[in-house]
């Protein structure tokens, strides 16, 4: 080979070696510009990632703090219930207490009423007995013990009337009308169907009269003479209701009343009187 072609040959290489060196420098340059491009995306990935990354951290946070709350307010919800239950259980618990106490109290005082009037019964104190009885009655008794009391109250009461009876008729001796008034009152309060109740308001309309109190007489007469009278009152009832007519001046009614009490009793003490008081008493009455 000559000089020349060795010459061409190696233009030749040198030329195509440029074009290649251009076209690597162009390969590096356009390498480096996608890599930088990528480099690019790469920053912009990572900075959306660590944006994401944070608001993701940032909701997760925030999630975990609600959970939490949530869970916070139930505990807190079913602590207040179960304080409440337990307050209410004690509120409970307090009342069935003082209730017991209440009761317990009650049944102390109960037994020591029925003791204490118990002891107005034996020891015959009348007036205690029947006052506290009303109230006595009352507390848990079992059917034997209200019958007993009952009965012995009852005989306090006819004693006391008669007491009390007596007592009005020492008052009737003395004149003293008004007190024997009360006392016969008391009587018949005492006991009204007692055996000597007739008598007591027998005398009840006697001191009336005596007080000047006629109509109030011959009310309590009348009422009297309209029950089935004993045989030692029934004389004296109709003797003193046709006085208690004649003065105040009711002719017909006292003539019918004495002379019915004539017939009935010809043998009564007051038939003299009713006599005498027949004889007296004109066709008209003049007051």
């Amino acid at each position: 080979m000559s000089i020349e072609e060795e010459t061409r040959d190696i233009k030749k290489e040198i030329v195509e070696s440029r074009g290649l060196a251009i076209r690597t420098n162009n390969l590096v340059n356009s390498l480096g510009a996608d890599i930088k491009a990528i480099a690019k995306r790469q920053a912009g990935y990572e900075r959306r990632f660590t944006l994401n990354s944070a608001v993701a951290y940032l909701i997760f946070t925030v999630l975990i703090f609600v959970g939490l709350n949530l869970t916070y307010l139930a505990q807190k919800a079913k602590l207040k219930s179960e304080k409440e239950g337990v307050q209410a259980n004690l509120v409970k618990v307090k009342g069935e207490l003082e209730e017991t106490k209440r009761v317990k109290r009650d049944r102390e005082r109960s037994e020591k009423e029925i003791a204490d009037f118990y002891t107005m019964v034996h020891e015959h104190r009348k007036e205690e007995a029947i006052e506290a009885y009303p109230k006595a009655i009352k507390h848990p008794l079992t059917e034997i013990e209200k019958a007993f009391f009952k009965d012995q109250v009852d005989a306090m009461r006819a004693q006391l009337s008669l007491e009390k009876f007596q007592e009005g008729l020492g008052k009737a001796q003395s004149k003293k009308w008004k007190e024997a008034e009360d006392l016969y009152r008391q009587a018949i309060d005492l006991k009204e169907d007692a055996t000597h109740i007739q008598r007591v308001r027998l005398e009840l309309a006697i001191a009336l009269r005596m007080q000047g109190r006629q109509k109030e007489a011959i009310a309590e007469l009348s009422d009297l003479m309209g029950e089935t009278l004993e045989q030692e009152v029934a004389d004296d009832v109709m003797y003193q209701l046709g006085v208690c007519y004649a003065e105040v001046h009711m002719v017909d009614e006292a003539k019918k009343t004495l002379k019915s009490m004539i017939n009935k009793f010809p043998y009564s003490q007051w038939v003299p009187p009713a006599r005498g008081i027949l004889n007296e008493i004109r066709p008209v009455w003049t007051p």
